[in-house]
């Protein structure tokens, strides 16, 4: 009675047309906190891009609230609790969220300009390094430990190859031992290669391209891995069919208006798409090589 006598009010008033808010449903998306020392880094970067999505779901009752976790493991245990039903992260992360969490990939994002990569592996021009069995005994840079293509993708290639790859430091009882640095950092990774802090380092092919050129000009690669997907949402495998249809659409739809454009290119992605036989099929390829990343 309640409700029929405010609608009322609202007709006498000259106040409609009013708005009965339902019930919504709220999602919440999850993504790692890249910077640890800047704790509301990933809340501000994916902003406006969670606003825009609301945007496009708010007819149909539902809300996303976007949550930060501090690592994979975290976010592996709140998928698991049921607090998480969407994720967006790299690909190796993404697989083993659904290796561990009933995660399903549903779509990929062009990140920073890539929809794909592969890691490079590089020297100064004048090293005696020419292939990847060359870098036994020797130490490698790599950018930090949360890296795809700067640490995990690499370290999958090189411990698929048969090389034990151990932190600078650590007692080494074999000759197929590679030991790593992690400089922070692209660009840290390639002046500790020219300076002789590290005989080779490894990032993916955009970084290798965003080198200043008098940089890049004092190295060269030797090596490269396998493409992989830049990047990928997942949603949990439980979710209903109607909401994954309904979320599809939304993200796909960020592309088609002009404040969507700016919440993509705010959020460095530069638009997202369906996927392909052809990449589930190198999401298989990728899955194989989780094995291969060593345990940290």
């Amino acid at each position: 009675m309640r409700l029929f006598y405010l609608i009322i009010i609202c007709f006498i008033s000259n106040l409609l047309p009013c708005t009965v808010q339902a019930d919504v449903q709220i999602l919440r998306l999850g993504i790692i906190n890249e910077r640890k020392n800047e704790p509301d880094y990933m809340l501000k970067l994916y902003r406006d891009l969670v606003q825009q999505l609301n945007q496009g779901l708010q007819a149909q009752q539902l809300k996303i609230e976007l949550v930060t976790v501090s690592d994979q493991t975290a976010l592996i245990e709140q998928v698991r609790a049921g607090q998480l039903a969407l994720i967006m992260e790299s690909t190796f992360s993404g697989l083993k969220l659904k290796q561990e969490a009933n995660m399903q990939p549903f779509l990929l994002g062009w990140r920073k300009g890539l929809r794909e990569y592969h890691s490079v592996f590089f020297t100064k021009q004048d090293s005696d390094i020419q292939q990847i069995n060359d870098l036994k005994g020797k130490t490698i840079a790599f950018e930090s430990l949360r890296s795809t293509s700067a640490y995990a993708l690499p370290t999958a290639y090189l411990t698929q190859a048969g090389f034990q790859i151990l932190p600078q430091g650590t007692a080494i009882n074999t000759q197929e031992a590679i030991q790593y640095l992690l400089a922070g950092d692209e660009q840290t990774q390639a002046y500790w290669v020219v300076l002789g802090k590290a005989q080779a380092g490894a990032f993916n092919n955009g970084d290798w391209q965003k080198l200043p050129e008098t940089l890049r000009n004092k190295l060269r690669i030797f090596a490269q891995t396998p493409d992989i997907l830049r990047w990928l949402v997942l949603l949990n495998e439980n979710m209903a069919a109607a909401h994954k249809t309904v979320l599809t659409q939304a993200f796909l739809d960020l592309s088609n208006t002009t404040k969507g454009q700016a919440a993509l290119k705010a959020s460095l992605i530069d638009h997202f798409e369906a996927l392909t036989e052809t990449d589930f099929a190198n999401l298989e390829k990728a899955e194989q090589l989780i094995q291969f990343i060593p345990e940290n």
